[in-house]
Order: structure tokens, then C-alpha cells, then sequence
């Protein structure tokens, strides 16, 4: 089984640090990925490693029109982590790591494409994967569409 796992050096794939709404900053490091073949054993032991730890997926979505109409609705929802989403690093699970999709003006016509990641190192700050974002704001109304994921894990310590 192919796993994403942090590279050492600058090979694999280039994966930025989640960025923090409203903040644009990252608690986690740029790191690079390369998807590495483990066997059964290896697979196995990251697998059990990530099956203590479940995605939380928060759903926001606001919309005003005019100065006195607004419309608001969030949800919570968790989930196991899916093969394709875990990140390892020195053999152990380490995070998750995701496609992303900002539908949004940038100056950069690249910085809202590829993976980012989050770990286990900022779960405990509810550091979020913002996976996506959707949104306007003009004079008279705005709207806002988006899909955060955190990692929390299953059975918390005391």
C-alpha cells in the first residue's frame, strides 16, 4: 500500500503548512511527500496508529444580502481517517494531508492549488485543514462556504 510520507529533502511533492482563516499563517512547516510502498506489517501498524484518531469536518456557510437579511448555517461531522488522507513521518502516523480548493482572488494564480497538511504535533490548538472556501463580499452582501477539517483523537487523555 502507497502511503504519503514526509521526505527529508526537497524531493517528492511540495506541501504547505494549513493556513489559519483568518490569518494566512501555518502553524506546521512547508514539508515535501512522496508516496512510499509499505508492506503488510508496516501498513498495518500506521493504519492502527491513525484508527485512534478521527477527522472532525466543520460545515460553515453565511450568507447576507443587505443590510438585514442574513442567513447562517453550520454543522459538525467526524469520520475516520481515509487511507488517501494519512501522512507519515518516520514510519509512525504523523497526520493528514489533503487536496485543497479555494475558489477565491489571489495574486498568486498557484497559491491555492495542490496538498496541505495538518498533524498531530497542532491537533491539540485545533489547528484546521481549511479544505475549502467559497466566498464574496461586495457593498450590499457576502457569502462564505467552508470545510475545515481537524484532527482530534478518539479517546482523549486524561
Amino acid at each position: 500500500m502507497k502511503i504519503f510520507t514526509v521526505s527529508e529533502t526537497k524531493t517528492g511533492m511540495f506541501v504547505a503548512g494549513s493556513p489559519q482563516y483568518p490569518m494566512w499563517t501555518s502553524k506546521e512547516p512547508d514539508i515535501y511527500v512522496s508516496e512510499i510502498e509499505y508492506n503488510d506489517d508496516e501498513y498495518n501498524k500506521i493504519h492502527a496508529e491513525a484508527n485512534r484518531w478521527r477527522i472532525d469536518i466543520d460545515l460553515y456557510q453565511d450568507d447576507d444580502h443587505g443590510y438585514d437579511q442574513q442567513n447562517s448555517h453550520s454543522e459538525l461531522h467526524n469520520r475516520p481517517i481515509k487511507d488517501e488522507e494519512i501522512l507519515v513521518k518516520d514510519g509512525s502516523f504523523f497526520g493528514i494531508i489533503a487536496p485543497v480548493d479555494r475558489s477565491f482572488y489571489s495574486k498568486s494564480s498557484t497559491f491555492h492549488e495542490g496538498y496541505e497538511y495538518i498533524s498531530i504535533n497542532t491537533a491539540h490548538i485545533k489547528h484546521g485543514l481549511w479544505k475549502y472556501h467559497n466566498g464574496h463580499s461586495s457593498d450590499n452582501s457576502s457569502s462564505s462556504d467552508d470545510t475545515i477539517y481537524y484532527l482530534h483523537p478518539l479517546f482523549e487523555k486524561e
